[in-house]
């Protein structure tokens, strides 16, 4: 979960677009098969509004030559990953 106080969702959601494929379904780079897939969650009406625009945005502004298929998705419970998939980036 983030953390309103530090960052907007509107800015998280920008910067998640910086760090993708919005048009890649099957993955992300390296990492392949359903489980890669992207996504964007949210946890209310407000949030669901604010990632539809943000998406429609990228979408109009011709930016990818292909379609954004990113899902939006409603946040569900959250499980962390086991210790060895923490810090992975490291």
């Amino acid at each position: 979960m983030y953390d309103p106080n530090i960052i907007s969702y509107s800015t998280l959601i920008e910067l998640f677009w910086t760090q993708i494929d919005p048009t890649d379904s099957g993955g992300q780079f390296n990492d392949r098969g359903f489980v890669y897939s992207p996504a964007i969650f949210y946890s209310n009406d407000e949030e669901k509004l604010i990632a539809q625009q943000s998406k429609n945005n990228l979408s109009v502004s011709k930016r990818f030559s292909k379609p954004i298929v990113v899902a939006l998705e409603p946040a569900k419970e959250f499980f962390l990953a086991e210790d060895y998939h923490q810090d992975y980036y490291k």
